[in-house]
């Protein structure tokens, strides 16, 4: 059976973008996804948005939360206290993903199942750098003390890190 793969997306004031990013879950390629949107107290219409989405796209596995505005930290850590999946993907409610990302992400866990965190390559902007590359580069907890490696959008976590690592 395919793993389950939580798809976290902290939404603020998200109206004019929300909508493509949903589309961009619903065009992936691997299609055992839950999605979890935590509404972060949004002033806008970004939560009547995401409930005529959930009714017109029964066929995504969608979850609309409503907290009051405490940030995309704390949006996240809302979702994934609720998410059921073995992975952990996250996005955030202005961005897209190529619609193979999950598939392929998935595919590393499995030539590679050491593996607890992985991130992709991501283009910023309108236009897509459609390179590829299934280079592996190994980056030590060491390493991640100085720097950050990761655009969140392009992270995928095995869920049973996040009982010790948060946001």
């Amino acid at each position: 059976m395919k793993p389950l793969v939580s798809v976290v997306i902290p939404a603020y004031n998200a109206a004019e973008t929300i909508v493509e990013c949903l589309d961009s879950v619903r065009a992936q390629t691997y299609k055992n996804l839950e999605v979890l949107v935590v509404n972060d107290g949004s002033s806008d219409n970004t939560l009547t948005i995401l409930e005529q989405y959930a009714s017109a796209h029964k066929d995504l596995n969608l979850k609309i939360y409503s907290i009051e505005n405490s940030g995309p930290a704390s949006a996240r850590n809302y979702a994934i206290a609720r998410s059921q999946g073995e992975y952990v993907a996250f996005l955030d409610s202005d961005d897209r993903w190529a619609s193979a990302k999950i598939e392929k992400q998935l595919s590393c866990f499995i030539k590679y199942p050491e593996l607890a965190l992985l991130g992709c390559r991501c283009s910023v902007g309108m236009k897509s750098d459609e390179k590829s590359s299934d280079a592996i580069i190994r980056i030590s907890r060491h390493k991640l003390l100085y720097r950050n490696y990761f655009s969140t959008p392009s992270v995928i976590v095995k869920s049973s890190i996040l009982n010790h690592f948060r946001f």
